[in-house]
């Protein structure tokens, strides 16, 4: 079987001596069975092979018959590769991935590639052994793999080809093309479409949809009420590229709402962040229990509080020494909406803060309480009070208060409430140790205490040693 275009035939010229000196025939008239008369001795397909021609058995070489049937040349041509997916510019099709070409040597010697060429938007894959390179070497029999991605440098439909530089059938720089071809389109970040940016939701269950994206590998899409950038609401972790929206439960607490739609494109992570308002209304919580104002009857207390979606996140602090203290407690950043405090019995006031975080801007809310038992103030133990002081270096302890949350202690020689021997001014200790003149005179004591923002005083006195 010749087929047309594909084949020519040839013949040896009068008196010629080697198969070099061959005369072109021109090709078959069309695609069959062919038989030819004597002298036409060859034919080439259309890779540039030559076969001689098919004798009749017992037919000598040197005195054929008038007619012999070629040899079957209906062999394939070029192979060609078509990269189907649309791809970005600047972007690896990865959809197709990489086709391959087997190149093999049907020849009788080693074929020599001196050069394999790309064109602009396509690009090889190297890194095999078994690669066709510019230095290749193909024993006969032997192939090499030649493979080809699309990496698109322009946009349109691209038709392009492959070469590779060789020696085939002898010829120093022979050139075979493997034609490629795929689309090649800009790419573009997609933007959300609906809901549109800055409106207020309309429910606890929302879709966001995105459109318009061309060349991206993933999709990353992020919700929260603390910022840009937030996830307390929703993260989607990956999204496949043909993934174009996602449903997620929304609170409705009436706060800006933070999404943020990462996108791969070029290897390279970008985003947008659009903002919305939440269904519903803006409302902060309130400490529904203990009573604000109320007397606590135990030791261990839980505070609750309600009422509202709208804050992100709160923090919990009750104390003992005024608004904003926490010497008591003091939660730190929690989502939780109660939280139980260890409450001493002193019968003192307790001071809370609630603070919460809405629209990403923090506000408190104060309250008071009144801690069960009652307040009792301390006393000085030792020495005991009236006594005379046993040396120069007396240390003075006090104690049994339910309430004190402060202290000043006074020691002096000048009358009651002086301090001209120490003044150790505000302190939560409940000692104290002060040099003491061994001459016998008065000293007089002051124990000074902070009960529920007011403060009190105790008076004692001593004599001091009057040894020598």
């Amino acid at each position: 079987m010749v087929s047309q275009d594909v084949a020519r035939f040839y013949e040896l010229g009068p008196g010629a001596s080697s198969w070099n000196e061959l005369i072109d025939l021109g090709t078959p008239t069309g695609p069959g069975d062919y038989t030819v008369g004597y002298p036409v001795q060859l034919v080439m397909d259309g890779r540039d092979n030559l076969f001689e021609m098919a004798y009749k058995p017992g037919d000598p070489h040197s005195n054929p018959t008038p007619f012999g049937t070629f040899f079957g040349l209906s062999l394939p041509q070029s192979p060609t590769l078509n990269f189907a997916t649309p791809t970005g510019v600047g972007t690896d099709d990865k959809a197709d991935g990489t086709k391959q070409v087997e190149v093999k040597n049907i020849g009788n010697a080693p074929l020599e590639l001196s050069a394999v060429t790309f064109p602009a938007d396509f690009t090889g894959s190297t890194g095999y052994s078994d690669e066709c390179t510019s230095s290749s070497s193909v024993s006969v029999g032997g192939e090499c793999t030649l493979r080809v991605n699309f990496l698109p440098e322009n946009t349109g439909p691209l038709s392009e080809n492959v070469l590779l530089t060789d020696n085939a059938l002898n010829v120093s720089g022979a050139q075979q093309s493997i034609a490629v071809s795929g689309t090649g389109i800009a790419d573009n970040a997609a933007i959300i479409t609906t809901p549109t940016a800055g409106s207020k939701l309309s429910g606890s269950s929302v879709t966001f949809t995105w459109t318009g994206g061309v060349g991206a590998t993933q999709y990353h899409l992020l919700a929260g009420t603390w910022g840009p950038g937030a996830a307390n609401v929703y993260d989607s972790y990956g999204i496949a590229p043909a993934t174009t929206s996602v449903t997620i439960p929304m609170p409705t607490g009436g706060v800006t709402l933070f999404v943020r739609l990462w996108q791969e494109l070029d290897g390279v992570d970008q985003y947008a962040v659009y903002t919305y308002a939440e269904a519903g209304t803006l409302t902060p919580a309130v400490i529904s229990s203990p009573t604000s104002g109320s007397t606590l009857t135990a030791t261990n207390v839980t505070f609750n509080w309600a009422g509202s979606s709208s804050p992100a996140e709160y923090v919990f602090r009750a104390g003992t020494t005024g608004q904003g203290s926490k010497d008591l407690y003091d939660s730190g950043g929690i989502t939780a909406t109660s939280q139980t405090i260890s409450d001493p019995a002193n019968g003192i006031t307790i001071y809370v803060q609630l603070w919460q975080l809405i629209n990403s801007t923090w506000q408190v809310s104060y309250y008071t309480y009144t801690e069960s038992g009652t307040p009792t103030p301390a006393v000085v133990t030792s020495p005991s009070p009236g006594s005379t002081l046993t040396g120069t270096s007396i240390t003075f302890n006090w104690a049994g208060g339910a309430g004190p949350i402060a202290y000043q202690f006074l020691v002096g020689t000048h009358g009651v409430g002086s301090g001209n021997l120490l003044n150790t001014y505000q302190t939560h200790a409940t000692s104290a140790t002060v040099t003491i003149p061994s001459n016998g005179e008065r000293i007089w004591v002051q124990l000074n205490q902070e009960i529920n923002g007011v403060w009190t005083s105790t008076d004692y006195t001593y004599t001091a040693d009057s040894t020598p």
